[in-house]
């Protein structure tokens, strides 16, 4: 019932200051809040989250851009919260952006982590069609963004305007084992290869990366990872076919993984229905056991079949419905084990 008590005050709050965005010809602030209720057979739960970015204009060349995000925390009992004073507060981009001329530019500072279609809207509820992202996790190690370089070029081919982006970099976040474990350790020696294209007719963007980590904790050296990612949409008419695939291939205790989705939506004025596939597989049969097995675990997935609408308030309000069926499928030399889940999700989107 909190979600209905303070759903009209976030609104009247977020639709008074809706319009506040260029604060001086230098100086753009933009805003954006995720309100999410969320109904399944396990338990109800309700999330804010939200972030302020500004950029600014240093020179002619030169500028800088900054995102804060707040999200829900853990409160002293390390439970999920959604009291002010639990609330985490992160730092998603932060960074400096140069024009070098002849379509290059430069950016150094925190960034995404790169070659997902997603790296540049990240945790922006109101980019998505869907109530959220297509895929639950977009990165490796438990890593998600990185610190380092980017080197920008654009150029085109006939019809299509393309972006090659190379990054360099290393990420401090904790990495996460086969049981979920947390390691001591840091992704270094991170590059990636990202090119993105689109026209009237299509989205595409493809690519590649590559890193390594040494864990502190554990007699285990380079530890490493290769992604490779395709995505993908099309347009006709009123219909957008959505898609994507992504590979990860890594060594000793971190399982392959396999994440691909599919998405069919139809636009009808201020309507957007849609239905979604996806599937995330874990495959453990090449992991070493230093720090012991997931009771011989081989493979997991975790599928879901999501059908629901979107409807667009005005150009800065979404609202979301959506029904989804979750199965959980964990398949060990003993046994296989299947768990189903149904949810309910409703959120509102913001952009001011």
């Amino acid at each position: 019932m909190k979600f209905f008590f303070k759903t009209p005050l976030l609104l009247a709050f977020l639709t008074s200051t809706i319009y506040a965005e260029q604060i001086t010809e230098d100086l753009r602030l933009d805003a954006y809040a995720n309100i999410q209720a969320n109904n399944n057979d396990k338990q109800d739960s309700f999330q804010l989250s939200g972030g302020l970015q500004a950029r600014y204009q240093i020179g002619q060349n030169l500028s800088a851009t900054a995102q804060l995000y707040i999200s829900e925390g853990k409160n002293n009992e390390n439970l999920s919260s959604n009291n002010v004073k639990d609330y985490d507060v992160d730092t998603k981009w932060l960074y400096l952006a140069y024009y070098l001329g002849y379509d290059f530019s430069l950016r150094v500072g925190k960034f995404q982590f790169p070659v997902f279609k997603s790296s540049e809207t990240g945790t922006i509820g109101y980019t998505y069609t869907s109530t959220t992202t297509p895929l639950d996790y977009y990165g490796a190690f438990g890593c998600d963004d990185f610190e380092g370089a980017e080197l920008l070029k654009h150029f085109s081919i006939g019809n299509l305007d393309i972006l090659a982006q190379l990054s360099v970099g290393k990420s401090d976040n904790e990495l996460n084992g086969q049981d979920n474990s947390t390691l001591v350790g840091a992704v270094d020696s991170l590059s990636a290869l990202t090119f993105k294209t689109s026209n009237d007719f299509m989205m595409l963007n493809i690519g590649y990366l590559t890193a390594k980590s040494d864990l502190e904790n554990i007699d285990i050296s380079d530890v490493s990872v290769k992604m490779y990612a395709l995505e993908t949409e099309m347009y006709k008419d009123a219909f957008t076919l959505k898609a994507g695939i992504i590979q990860s291939k890594l060594s000793y205790i971190f399982p392959d993984e396999l994440r691909y989705y599919a998405s069919l939506e139809y636009n009808y004025e201020q309507f957007t229905p849609y239905i979604l596939y996806s599937n995330e597989i874990f495959d453990y049969t090449q992991t070493d056991n230093t720090l012991g097995s997931r009771n011989n675990q081989e493979e997991s997935s975790l599928k879901k079949y999501s059908v629901g609408t979107r409807y667009d308030l005005n150009t800065n309000i979404a609202l979301k419905l959506s029904y989804t069926h979750t199965i959980n499928l964990y398949e060990s030399t003993d046994n296989i084990l299947q768990e189903n889940d149904n949810t309910m999700i409703g959120t509102i989107n913001v952009i001011f």
